[in-house]
């Protein structure tokens, strides 16, 4: 299952349980947005969408990119990941799981207090949690930056500066993993959403050697019915400077 279709999150943040890098980001606190669930006549609050959203995710595996760009490191213990809209935490965890260091990031505290609950205790001291927004996160310097379908949540003007700071976050001899969403999803004429063509995801992509790009544009399911999904799953690696 995908995610639910949200409008822009409450400009909020605070450290989590696990500590903090760098300045945490404050804002106004704001009751949930509200938006028609596709498929649905009625209309539901954001925070009902995304519990539903990270009760469906219990138990899947982690992203298939996400495992392939993290497996692709010749040393995988004590490297650093960021987990960009992480959700519940079923990537985090695999992560933590397989020796790395994560700073887990999302817009919604009730992703990372499902996620720090769900932490073995053991693994609890590689891991930082942080609630912030896409328009005013921060990124530590990283080996690994994922964003498992989260980038197009990003309002469409706060999206160059995302990316830049992804960009920048990822060391030379890193890697992202994520998904696009291309211009042919159902859920495209929203103007609180991000959206590429093939042509704009290569050009993100320009100084990156690229190890996958999949296009995917078909017929797929929401936790609300069936839906026109068109994405592109990408894994890009960042060579290091000549």
């Amino acid at each position: 299952l995908m995610p639910p279709r949200a409008r822009r999150p409450a400009s909020h943040s605070r450290a989590g349980a696990a500590g903090g890098f760098g300045q945490a980001h404050h804002g106004s606190e704001m009751p949930p947005s509200k938006t028609s669930l596709v498929g649905t006549a009625h209309v539901a609050p954001i925070a009902e969408s995304w519990s539903r959203y990270y009760d469906a995710q219990a138990g899947r595996p982690p992203r298939d990119g996400l495992v392939r760009a993290a497996t692709s490191f010749r040393k995988k213990k004590g490297r650093l990941a960021v987990d960009l809209g992480c959700g519940e935490g079923t990537d985090t965890i695999w992560l933590l799981e397989h020796g790395w260091r994560v700073v887990a990031i999302d817009a919604e505290l009730e992703a990372i207090e499902r996620l720090y609950e769900r932490v073995p205790v053991e693994h609890r001291e590689r891991l930082d949690l942080h609630v912030a927004p896409f328009s005013t996160v921060g990124l530590p310097t990283a080996d690994l930056v994922h964003a498992g379908y989260s980038l197009p949540f990003c309002h469409p003007d706060d999206f160059v500066l995302l990316w830049q700071r992804i960009t920048a976050a990822v060391a030379p001899g890193g890697r992202f993993a994520g998904q696009f969403f291309g211009r042919r999803d159902a859920w495209a004429s929203s103007a609180e959403m991000t959206f590429h063509t093939l042509n704009e995801v290569a050009y993100l992509l320009r100084y990156w050697e690229l190890e996958l790009l999949e296009e995917v544009d078909e017929l797929g399911a929401t936790l609300t019915g069936p839906k026109h999904w068109h994405l592109f799953h990408v894994v890009g690696y960042r060579p290091p400077s000549p």
